[in-house]
């Protein structure tokens, strides 16, 4: 058969038959953008019943526009790591819990461009594209410790890019109000956890704070909008 062997974060020994690993993840974030938005309509015009009389051309295609955003973003991250082993399987190694955590406050521009394209006349449904990248300046706090190891941190002052990239469709419920949803993907880079661990020191598991993580969130989302 197939032997498997797993190694929990912080460990000096290799769990046994009936030992345990436990981790959790948490992660707080508050974002708040001040931007401004040029939009640039192309196509024919949304409700034009008469593709010619609306578009002197006479060449009709589907409404659509891109939309150029400018402007600042305001951030505070938290994450958190927790670990925990329970070793019932040997009585030399007692039970261990370690954590990891990053705190990250900055301010930086944020620039982006997004394409839609409408459905219908009417244009109440549409399908879009958006990527924008920020460049935040501000403060990393990070630290790790445990019952195995010293408590280890660092703080730094760093410019943290992050790229945001989205794909969904949009139905206007009315003028002002919307509900989009679909696909997300927002890439911090250098605010991972920054531990790398060596099982083979045994006085710390902590062999260097790497600062070229990244922290990743990806996934389905819904989102509504109110426009005043």
């Amino acid at each position: 058969g197939q032997s498997v062997s797993l190694e929990g974060p912080f460990e000096i020994v290799i769990p046994g038959d009936g030992d345990s690993i436990f981790g959790t993840a948490e992660t707080d974030m508050d974002i708040f953008d001040i931007a401004f938005a040029k939009t640039i309509p192309l196509g024919s015009p949304l409700g034009c019943c008469d593709p010619c009389g609306c578009d002197p051309c006479c060449k009709p295609c589907p409404a659509w526009d891109i939309q150029f955003i400018g402007g600042l973003r305001i951030a505070n991250v938290d994450s958190r790591l927790n670990y925990a082993s329970l070793t019932p399987s040997t009585t030399i190694v007692p039970d261990r819990v370690a954590e990891s955590v990053v705190s990250f406050d900055g301010v930086g521009l944020r620039g982006g461009i997004l394409g839609r394209r409408y459905l219908g006349r009417s244009g109440m449904a549409s399908v879009y594209v958006r990527g924008d990248i920020s460049l935040l300046l501000g403060d990393v706090d990070y630290f790790a410790n445990g019952t195995a190891f010293p408590r280890t941190s660092i703080s730094t002052t760093e410019v943290i890019p992050v790229t945001d990239l989205e794909a969904g469709a949009t139905v206007f419920l009315t003028q002002n109000l919307s509900v989009s949803a679909g696909y997300l993907l927002s890439a911090w880079h250098d605010l991972g956890h920054r531990a790398e661990y060596d099982f083979s020191l045994t006085g710390t598991q902590l062999q260097s704070m790497d600062d070229a993580n990244m922290m990743m969130f990806d996934g389905l989302f819904v989102r509504a909008e109110a426009a005043f």
